[in-house]
């Protein structure tokens, strides 16, 4: 769906999808993470991440945005929401102890930005973020906006074995 409206560029990240939950909850394991409600925002490949590596037991509850989606998690409408792992960290970090990472999926995601299709701006745009990438522009923005902590949290944060 998303391939049918948008273009890509190249991709300029790699991040492991990260699972978020409410302080308090812990998902040590892939049956603990199927028996919890899911959600994600809709037209993010994270939504298929959570149904094919995951298989959780209910539905995935699909939002329109982020912010309604971590109020939802918040209010205890669902138990955990998949980010990537920068934004899993920095929301975590920022939440005043509401919500903690428990969890990262094997294999990171990789990221690019999404044109509209057929944009005459895709070469200026992947040409931009392979200058970005070489002189780790990338990285030093990754480390202002979400922190130095989540920008390195990789090594830290448990492996959620999956058998899908």
């Amino acid at each position: 769906q998303r391939e049918r409206s948008l273009s890509f560029s190249a991709p300029y990240l790699d991040a492991a999808p990260t699972v978020l939950v409410r302080s308090g909850i812990s998902v040590p394991d892939l049956a603990t993470a199927q028996d919890l409600r899911w959600g994600a925002v809709q037209g993010t490949t994270l939504v298929g991440i959570i149904k094919k590596l995951i298989g959780p037991d209910d539905p995935v509850v699909i939002y329109s945005d982020s912010n309604t989606m971590l109020a939802a998690l918040e209010s205890r409408q669902i138990g955990a929401v998949l980010l990537d792992m920068p934004a899993a960290v920095a929301t975590a970090s920022r939440s005043g102890g509401r919500l903690s990472v428990a969890a990262q999926l094997p294999g990171p995601e990789t990221i690019a930005a999404g044109l509209p299709k057929g944009s005459g701006n895709r070469q200026a745009v992947d040409s931009a973020l392979r200058a970005f990438t070489a002189d780790d522009t990338i990285d030093r923005l990754l480390s202002v906006w979400v922190g130095k902590a989540a920008a390195d949290a990789g090594n830290s944060i448990p492996l959620l074995r999956t058998t899908r």
